[in-house]
């Protein structure tokens, strides 16, 4: 940036700073990044210098000076001390002349504070300025100690359970640690990665910490729950957070250490070494393919790209080119279109999924060493955590001009790279040895998602794909993702069987999945399944039906959904006839049904709930508003629930009082009872004490509106 505008970019490190240093790179970086680009950004003319010093000089530490000069625009005297708070800039015109949030420096403050140091500012308005930082750090006085070579080997052949939500960063993560001897399982989420390691044999976890669902912490404390059968496992935190305070709650929840994404190998494999027990030495099964990839080129041979620091990404994954060139290709495939997505998310006020994608895209930058992209991702993932929302539309038009670069740059790379990699007769980047049990066990979990239409298969089909590289499968592989992209779920059974016989697996039983609440979504149009299904599925188990048939068969399947979304323009039978249908059955009659619909006329809405719909939604719909909904209906069916055991309870309660005989004296006004011996008593112990009669207490719908007049029964 600074060579397009003409700027001199210079550096100088004083002779006093100790050739090696032990401190938080990433942060580091993320501080330098930050302010040099500010200085950049209000630099007309002239230039920017960055220089380091060493203060404080001890025999094992060093608090090092980091000054950022330019010859800018300048700050106001009146300006400088609130320049580091939330959301501020020196002048309100600056962000319409040069664009900007005002967190950078807010980050920073929190990053030089997290690293023992401080931040200020020196400058004259119209004269430039110079930001100063400091930070503390260790001075490594020798070479870095390394594990023996034998620890090593004896570290060989230990089980590591990966929970990790993005099928990228589990291919890239799942990469480095077999590649060091390692057994990987690998889980998708948190419910999976509970599941997995109560069957005991895990040796170590790494935990994604922010998943959708059952996030880390969570599935940290439900393992650590299980820890008196499966003994204490060492728990290892991955996340892209970096702020204050992460690493107590990764601890206090139950975890052992931390390791910060972007991850580094050096890093990762030295927490795993100190939480790491040993196991005996034995021989350790590995697969090589000897012709399958030339001769890796040394990591110095590549340049870095516009966006993209191409050593530092391949230095992350060890010098596997080949893995490498693959990750940018999934990345390329998946996320190309992550800034249309983003955009059409806001404007559905989806503010979950757009945290979610910005999450994912910051992770997968770091780990594929796109350095900016990872930054705005951040950027935007922050601003939405703290509700300061009115920075996205400058975040997001720095997110897709960054983007754009970035995926310019990628194809190029692959471009140029992949010849010198791969051999042409060759089928790149594709581990020829199938796993059959594991593979299996993934068609078991697809199959029953897929007969219970429930969205979840979606994301298993890369899981599928990565594990399955034989070529007579491709043409099945490829329907199946058709298919469960098009919600066609029968087809996608076939499909499923089709590749489970060209991998000779002839049966495929049943598997136990986790039950939460669930919902069935009843559309024609693919386009608005994908809108509920990506809203929904979080936090619900989603069921689709792309016609009233499929919808009537799956509302009685067993166990019956929990709420129905229903359209009502779908070829015969439609929405009403669906719906009166279903409250015709005892079995679904209690099933909540709520109409979402392009119709939005009185008629229609009366029609709907005289059918026995319990809401009325009208197209288009706000998300939130939906989700609200569902969470009152789904709240009001419990209510109904409850009121109709205490109903019960009360019917046989008074079955048992008429075995009570006599003429009783009450009193009109207190409604107590005289017994035979002239005492008055409360009618409840009156009974109790004459009968075989117990009580529930409750209230009844009267009181309940006299005592809560705004809860709706």
């Amino acid at each position: 940036r600074a060579r397009q505008k003409g700027l001199n970019l210079n550096h100088h490190i004083e002779s006093t700073v100790p050739k090696r240093l032990v401190g938080d790179p990433a942060r580091l970086h993320q501080i330098l990044l930050n302010i040099g680009d500010n200085a950049i950004k209000f630099t007309a003319c002239g230039g920017v210098t960055i220089s380091c010093g060493s203060r404080q000089m001890e025999k094992e530490s060093s608090l090092l000076h980091f000054m950022v000069a330019d010859t800018g625009i300048g700050i106001a005297a009146d300006e400088i001390d609130r320049i580091f708070e939330r959301f501020e800039q020196a002048d309100d015109s600056v962000t319409r002349i040069y664009g900007g949030t005002g967190l950078g420096l807010s980050i920073c403050k929190q990053l030089t504070d997290l690293m023992g140091g401080d931040i200020w500012v020196e400058s004259r308005l119209g004269e430039g300025s110079t930001f100063h930082f400091t930070v503390k750090t260790l001075i490594q006085v020798e070479q870095r100690e390394s594990i023996p070579a034998a620890a090593v080997q004896s570290m060989e052949g230990l089980t590591i359970l990966l929970a990790e939500d993005h099928a990228i960063n589990r291919e890239f993560m799942t990469a480095l640690l077999e590649k060091h001897g390692y057994r990987v399982l690998t889980a998708g989420n948190g419910d999976e990665a509970v599941e997995l390691a109560s069957k005991g044999g895990i040796d170590l976890v790494l935990m994604d910490v922010q998943m959708p669902g059952t996030d880390g912490v969570t599935a940290t404390r439900r393992i650590r729950q299980l820890q008196t059968k499966m003994g204490h496992v060492p728990i290892i935190a991955m996340t892209a957070h970096a702020l204050a305070g992460d690493r107590a709650k990764c601890i206090q929840a139950g975890m052992n250490d931390y390791v910060a994404k972007p991850v580094e190998p050096e890093r990762l494999f030295a927490a795993i070494s100190k939480w790491s027990q040993p196991v005996p030495c034995q021989p350790v099964t590995r697969v090589s393919c000897p012709d399958r990839v030339a001769e890796q080129p040394n990591t110095s041979d590549f340049k870095s790209m516009e966006g993209i620091d191409v050593p530092a990404g391949i230095a992350r994954i060890e010098g596997n080119v080949a893995l490498y060139l693959k990750l940018w290709q999934e990345f390329i495939d998946r996320h190309s279109d992550s800034g249309t997505t983003l955009q059409s998310s806001l404007k559905a006020c989806q503010f979950t999924q757009v945290r979610h994608l910005a999450h994912a895209i910051k992770g997968l930058a770091g780990n594929l060493a796109a350095n900016e992209l990872h930054d705005i991702a951040e950027q935007i993932e922050q601003a939405l955590q703290k509700d300061q929302r009115q920075t996205l539309g400058l975040l997001f038009k720095r997110f897709d001009q960054c983007l754009m670069l970035v995926l310019k740059s990628a194809q190029r790379l692959i471009q140029d790279l992949s010849p010198s990699v791969v051999g042409p007769s060759q089928e790149p980047l594709v581990d020829p040895v199938i796993n059959t049990d594991e593979v299996r066990r993934e068609l078991v979990a697809l199959k029953q998602l897929i007969v219970h239409h429930n969205t979840d298969a979606l994301a298993y089909y890369p899981l599928l794909r990565k594990k399955i590289t034989i070529p007579e499968a491709d043409e099945a592989l490829e329907q199946l993702k058709c298919r469960l992209e098009a919600f066609e779920f029968e087809q996608a059974k076939a499909s499923l069987l089709e590749i489970a016989r060209h991998l000779g697996i002839n049966e495929l039983g049943k598997n136990m999945t986790t039950r939460k609440e669930t919902i069935l979504i009843v559309d024609d149009t693919p386009t608005n399944i994908k809108i509920l299904v990506e809203a929904l599925q979080v936090d619900y188990t989603i069921l689709v039906a792309t016609n009233g048939k499929d919808a009537i068969k799956l509302a009685g399947s067993d166990p019956c959904p929990d709420i129905i979304l229903l359209d009502i323009l779908m070829p015969r039978p439609n929405g009403y006839d669906v719906c009166a249908t279903l409250k015709n059955d005892s079995k679904t009659s209690g099933i909540p049904i709520i109409f979402v619909t392009a119709l939005g006329s009185e008629e229609d809405e009366t029609k709907g709930l005289k059918a026995g719909a319990v809401d009325f939604i009208t197209k288009p719909y706000s998300i939130p508003i939906v989700k609200a909904r569902i969470r009152i209906h789904l709240r009001l069916k419990e209510v109904e629930k409850n009121q109709e055991k205490l109903i019960g309870e009360l019917k046989d309660a008074l079955s048992r009082i008429k075995t009570l005989n006599g003429l009783l004296p009450i009193c009109v006004q207190c409604k107590k009872i005289r017994d035979d011996k002239g005492y008055w008593n409360q009618i409840e112990s009156y009974v109790s004490r004459h009968s075989l009669a117990e009580f529930s207490h409750g209230l009844c719908p009267d009181c309940v509106k006299l005592l809560y007049p705004d809860f709706k029964l």
